[in-house]
Order: C-alpha cells, then sequence, then structure tokens
C-alpha cells in the first residue's frame, strides 16, 4: 500500500523568511500572483463576514436608514472592509511565488491596518452608549460615555501593540499578539457592561430586557470569551488547539451586522411612543403612534415631528397630557 506524502517546497529559512514555516500566515503552495492570493482569502469566514457586512450595512444605510447610529454603523462596516482588505492583501503579495526568495522583516502594513481594527471593533461601545443615553435617566449616560472614552485609550493600546508585534515579526500571530488580543477584548468587554438605570418609560424599558439587553448581554459575553480563550489557547496549546476560538471570532466579527439587524428589529416593533399620565390614578396608558414613518434610529424626519408636536401640545393643553417622543439619533 503505497501513500502520498506531502511534498516540502525548499523555502528560505531564518529572519526574515518566518512567514513561510508553520507559524506563518503563507500556504504550502505558495500563490501563483496577488490576485489568486487575495481572491483565496474568501475562504477564511472572517474575510468573508467583513466583506458581506460591509455590503448589507451599506445597503440597510442607503435604503433610508440614516441618522447618527447608523452613521456609526457604516463608519464601523467600511472600517471592518478597508481593515479585512489591508490584512489579507498584505498576505495575498509576500506568499507569492515571486515573492519566495525576499526576505521580509517588516511588514508596516500590519501596524497601519490597526487604525481599521480599532474604528470597526470600538464602534461597538459607542453603539451602545447611544442606546444608553437615551433610555437612562439621571447622569448614568455620562458616566458611561466617560468610562468609554477612558477605555478607548487603553484598547487603541493594545491594538497597536498587536500591530507593532505583528509588524515587527512579519506574522499574524504570535504569543505576543495573542496576550494582545486577550487584553484587547477584555477591555471591549468592560466598555460593553450595561449601566442599569430607571428606563424613561415602562414599555421601553421592557422591550429593553427583552431586546437590548439581551443583545448588549450577548456582545459582553463574546467579546469576555474572545478574550479568555486568546489567553488559554496560548498558555495551554500543546493541550487546546487554536481553534477552539475560530467560533468565538468569528461572531465577535459579526457584531456590526448584529446590531444592524437589532437596529432594524427594534424600529419594527417599537416605532414612536408616546404616553400621557391620567388625571386621576398615577398608572401610565401607553399607545402607539400612528405615524409610521418615524424612526428611532433616523433623524430624516425631525422636522415634520417637531410640527407635529407643537401642535399635539395646543391640542392637548388642558387634558394634562405628557407626551414624550424618543429619537436614537438625536443623543
Amino acid at each position: 500500500m503505497s501513500s502520498n506524502p506531502i511534498t516540502i517546497y525548499p523555502y528560505p529559512i531564518g529572519d526574515g523568511f518566518e512567514r513561510f514555516t508553520s507559524k506563518g500566515m503563507c500556504p504550502i503552495n505558495p500563490y501563483k500572483n496577488f490576485f489568486e492570493g487575495l481572491f483565496s482569502k474568501f475562504e477564511e469566514s472572517n474575510f468573508n463576514t467583513n466583506f458581506l457586512q460591509w455590503g448589507l450595512v451599506t445597503l440597510m444605510y442607503f435604503a433610508g436608514n440614516q441618522g447618527k447610529y447608523w452613521n456609526v454603523l457604516l463608519a464601523g462596516a467600511i472600517a471592518g472592509f478597508i481593515g479585512t482588505l489591508f490584512e489579507g492583501g498584505t498576505a495575498a503579495y509576500v506568499c507569492r511565488k515571486g515573492d519566495i526568495n525576499t526576505p521580509r522583516h517588516h511588514l508596516i502594513s500590519y501596524l497601519i491596518v490597526e487604525v481599521f481594527w480599532i474604528v470597526k471593533e470600538y464602534s461597538i461601545p459607542f453603539l451602545n452608549l447611544y442606546k444608553i443615553k437615551v433610555f437612562s435617566k439621571g447622569n448614568v449616560g455620562k458616566t458611561a460615555e466617560y468610562i468609554i472614552k477612558i477605555l478607548l485609550i487603553f484598547f487603541s493600546g493594545c491594538r497597536f501593540y498587536i500591530g507593532y508585534e505583528r509588524m515587527i515579526h512579519g506574522l499574524l500571530t504570535t504569543s505576543e499578539t495573542k496576550y494582545g488580543h486577550m487584553a484587547a477584548h477584555g477591555i471591549m468587554g468592560l466598555a460593553d457592561l450595561e449601566f442599569p438605570g430607571k428606563s424613561k418609560t415602562n414599555i421601553i424599558k421592557n422591550y429593553l430586557q427583552h431586546s437590548y439587553y439581551i443583545t448588549i448581554i450577548f456582545v459582553d459575553l463574546t467579546s469576555i470569551l474572545v478574550s479568555l480563550m486568546n489567553g488559554i489557547t496560548e498558555m495551554y496549546k500543546d493541550v487546546i488547539p487554536n481553534s477552539f476560538l475560530n467560533p468565538f471570532q468569528s461572531i465577535k466579527c459579526a457584531f456590526i451586522l448584529l446590531l444592524a439587524c437589532d437596529a432594524l428589529i427594534f424600529e419594527q416593533n417599537i416605532g414612536v411612543y408616546t404616553y400621557y399620565k391620567k388625571d386621576i390614578t398615577n398608572d401610565y396608558k401607553f399607545e402607539k403612534d400612528n405615524n409610521n414613518n418615524n424612526n428611532l434610529y433616523n433623524d430624516n424626519n425631525n422636522d415634520n415631528d417637531n410640527e407635529n408636536d407643537n401642535e399635539n401640545e395646543s391640542e392637548n393643553e388642558n387634558e394634562k397630557k405628557e407626551y414624550i417622543t424618543i429619537d436614537i439619533t438625536k443623543v
């Protein structure tokens, strides 16, 4: 019975050629050209996710979902798309057959791309901040904003550390980058922690408990798991393979798309709610506005909303009804 052994190509070894070793990102068969390498990246889930995420969020945005919240979603999706092109394009270029004998001591593109990863990944805490500022009373929103901005400094430091290590070693994954990811995603988990506060309306609070809170907890839990798995798979790499990290990493990669879908569902199910307090009792009765064109995540109709609010105030002045319009894009 004969076997077919794997062919080992005679790559150069030593400093500048680690990309062709088992620790590197180059395949055993080098790419014939740059485009073959780039298109082969579509076999990787993270590359596909960032590409698809950019396309879908852009489609949602130009379909009419424009506003502050959607601006951040679009910026995060575009940053992820550019980042994945930079990262995948770098590997496609340095893993060509024509580049086999070229030492690559430093890959500066791996440091530059961290700017886009920072924008993409840290857009999540800022998206959550918008919701917190809208649906919470008191100083909860301001406190959350200060904490998130401070943590941004530490998160950026971790990401640039990852980029620096990748640049000087010419590799995507090293022990240093794994621990850097552990720290970065740990900070992400802290930034995504819920800041509980009294909701402006009971109906909003009830909805958030079943949708918004669940989404935030899911995002936060995934970030923490990615952080822990980066450390565990590095510290116990002889026992736990790095592939154990992949499911959590793939989910984290799609956070922008997840929140975009959540925003669409939120708009569909909630719309704009008003409430008024009864004159006799302390109970609150909630009613849904019949104007279906209003949009919690869209501030395009603000002028019409203001005109309608002025008319309602004059008509209901004697009824002592208090109306509240919630627009997440005006925070």
